[in-house]
């Protein structure tokens, strides 16, 4: 049996986070997910955490049940000694969860005025 590198293992959980979040975001549950791409929702949870390793096909089929393009799972990530280097910020992917959980849409367009405006100015 081989034993996954530190790469791996770093990349399995990247891809994992992202199955978690976008299922958060979409509020469906691991059973919900689970009966969408056919495997059990104790799979989805070892997924998520980066336990198991997700085949190729297996994420075809979680990019279409989550509504999210194959390569939007890797991201902009380059394996360095064992971690990943996002070109993205981290707290930018969940500042965008946490928005995306905001449901009245006037506070919504709020929260994304104040950011445009705060990037825009530079501050």
């Amino acid at each position: 049996m081989t034993r996954k590198t530190e790469e791996a293992d770093v990349i399995d959980k990247h891809i994992g986070n992202i199955i978690r979040t976008r299922r958060e975001v979409l509020d469906m549950s691991q059973t919900n997910l689970a009966a969408i791409t056919g495997v059990s929702y104790q799979q989805i949870h070892k997924y998520e955490k980066g336990v198991n390793r997700i085949s190729a096909g297996r994420l075809a089929l979680f990019s279409a049940a989550l509504g999210l393009p194959v390569q939007d799972f890797y991201g902009k990530t380059i394996p360095v000694n064992g971690s990943l280097h996002a070109a993205v910020d981290e707290l930018a992917y969940d500042i965008a969860r946490y928005v995306s959980l905001v449901k009245n849409p006037v506070q919504r367009e709020a929260v994304y005025m104040l950011v445009k405006t705060m990037a825009e100015s530079g501050n």
